[in-house]
């Protein structure tokens, strides 16, 4: 009761058996029992896997091993629900420079970033929605050396990321752009790299 609700997301999805996982997430129901769900992203919401069955310590170690390991519980007797959450359009953005997360921020603190990425005071930065529902966007490398790199649902609903390189600034300003107000990717050409699977090796 003191913390509320609790989610365990990562920047990346998860690749499991049963689909690119999201995140891990544990609730207080009504009849004081507590809820374990593990998420998946799909194109169109979230399926969900949930158990009552479960004690504090089961979950903390549920918990422990998704942060550890990247580990999901065997929920094959889960119930299974799925929905819609918010639409992408209405959830802010998660700024990530160097792995630190920021909160509550705008466009001027992502450009900030990119500066620092420009003058070598950070080495990445990486924008998401705390659902990862729009899939994310990264920014990493040293100037006039860039890789740009996203991920997120192609149009069959599986997961994908594909990176590129660029070394002008001004074009990677400009995705930003598109991609912090409206919600675009790049336009993929044949500069991109599909390297989904070598992400899930390295996962």
């Amino acid at each position: 009761d003191e913390y509320g609700d609790i989610w365990l997301s990562n920047c990346r999805p998860v690749i499991t058996p049963y689909g690119n996982c999201s995140g891990i997430s544990c609730m207080s129901v009504s009849d004081g029992n507590l809820q374990v769900a593990v998420c998946f992203a799909m194109s169109d919401g979230l399926t969900r896997y949930s158990s009552y069955d479960y004690s504090p310590d089961d979950i903390v170690r549920m918990f422990c091993n998704y942060f550890e390991r990247l580990e999901i519980p065997e929920i094959k007797n889960w119930e299974k629900g799925h929905f819609t959450p918010v639409s992408p359009a209405d959830e802010p953005y998660y700024l990530y420079v160097d792995n630190e997360e920021f909160k509550f921020i705008d466009y001027e603190d992502v450009l900030v970033a990119l500066e620092n990425l420009e003058a070598g005071k950070c080495s990445s930065l990486l924008l998401k929605t705390p659902g990862c529902q729009n899939g994310y966007l990264e920014v990493r490398g040293t100037k006039d050396n860039y890789i740009v790199e996203i991920g997120g649902n192609n149009e069959e609903g599986d997961w994908v990321v594909l990176m590129t390189r660029a070394s002008y600034i001004g074009r990677i300003r400009f995705w930003l752009f598109n991609y912090y107000h409206k919600r675009e990717f790049p336009r993929i050409t044949d500069e991109w790299t599909d390297i989904t699977e070598e992400v899930a090796e390295d996962e």
